[in-house]
């Protein structure tokens, strides 16, 4: 028998003032603005564009170098300040939000996922009002109706408390909390992951090749005409190789695999699809390891699990976020993770192994329970 859902005072307050109609204002973070970037980019056109006809002319030539430089200088002095982090007002009613920095928002409101760009692993939750995107760290959508399309990036931030405020002002109820569900993404950053996405550059620099050696093999290169023939081809091979992959980057991936916890075993199945696998909790194997993460921001340790069950090989499960990182001593393993778990379901995914005794709860650690996100 399922217990009744406790609300918090924050939620009925909410839910008070969204049926009597009043107004509830709630403190949010920008973390990214982009009218500064836009016009920064305008301002290094203009300069670009200043600096090539200074260069055209015979007096004024040895000016150009400058203008161009002042351009891009602009450019990065926007991007720097469109990354300060800024804080604004939400006015909150039921069917609208009016934020601070912008013009009223209406429209029914839909929750979806709050994705990490780049790897579209889940970090929370993204409520969306008209064109606002209010995005909520560390919810891991338990309760909710999340239905709504996944985005990389949110216009501003709250946390988890004041997010379900919102939530419940603009009329979003969260219900009872359901059977666990942990969506798995395949790892993009792996080997694997890195050689699909750089599939179509590859293909492309594939076809470029033949191209030459059948231009040097033939009379082609011999005739102007034939010269003309292959650069455009090789100029047209490179362009659709460079759109179709960006084209890729730009799609936000879904998840291929899910995982389903029921009291009396841990089922794989693919993703809002048929089971795969069912596996008596007695039968599941789970072994931790770290995992060393590099990339331009720099390397940090990577919680990693392989989680063994019936009828499926091992999978390798990992949290894009070093904060739930394991305690004590854990093994390295040079193998990255093969599916990433939202770093808000992991720790209630580590919870449910470790009340059926697949993880001691001690490994676990306090950092596990609950997570935040600080970037946007």
């Amino acid at each position: 028998m399922r217990m009744p859902r406790i609300y918090s005072c924050t939620e009925l307050v909410s839910a008070f003032c969204s049926m009597v109609g009043f107004v509830l204002s709630f403190s949010a973070r920008r973390v990214f603005r982009p009218k500064p970037v836009l016009a920064g980019l305008a301002w290094m056109v203009a300069c670009g564009v200043g600096a090539a006809v200074l260069a055209l002319a015979r007096d004024t030539h040895a000016v150009a170098p400058y203008l161009a430089g002042a351009g891009a200088l602009g450019w990065f002095v926007s991007m720097i300040f469109a990354m300060v982090p800024q804080h604004v007002t939400l006015a909150v009613t039921t069917g609208e939000i009016v934020p601070s920095w912008r013009a009223p928002e209406r429209g029914a409101p839909v929750l979806g996922s709050w994705v990490v760009a780049g790897v579209d692993a889940p970090i929370g939750l993204v409520l969306r009002v008209g064109a606002l995107r209010v995005g909520g760290g560390g919810l891991d959508g338990a309760g909710y109706s999340v239905v709504g399309a996944a985005t990389r990036t949110v216009d501003c931030q709250v946390g988890c408390d004041t997010f379900e405020a919102i939530c419940a002002a603009v009329g979003i109820r969260k219900g009872d909390v359901g059977p666990l569900v942990v969506p798995l993404l395949r790892n993009s950053q792996s080997t694997s992951g890195l050689l699909r996405t750089m599939a179509p550059w590859l293909l492309t620099m594939a076809v470029v090749f033949v191209l030459a050696i059948v231009a040097g093999q033939s009379n082609l290169l011999t005739t102007l005409h034939g010269q003309l023939v292959i650069v455009i081809a090789t100029v047209l091979c490179i362009v659709v190789g460079i759109t179709v992959m960006v084209v890729r980057s730009l799609r936000i991936r879904a998840p291929e695999l899910e995982l389903r916890v029921t009291p009396d075993a841990l089922v794989l199945a693919r993703f809002g699809g048929d089971p795969i696998s069912h596996t008596p909790w007695s039968a599941v194997g789970a072994v931790r390891r770290r995992f060393i993460q590099s990339s331009r921001a720099g390397r940090y340790t990577m919680p990693l699990l392989v989680l063994t069950i019936e009828g499926h090989e091992p999978l390798r499960l990992g949290a894009w976020d070093h904060r739930l990182a394991w305690t004590g001593e854990v093994e390295k393993t040079w193998r990255g993770p093969c599916w990433i778990v939202g770093s808000a379901v992991w720790p209630r995914l580590t919870e449910e192994l470790a009340q059926h005794r697949r993880l001691n709860p001690r490994d676990c650690g306090a950092e596990n329970k609950t997570t935040t996100v600080s970037s946007g």
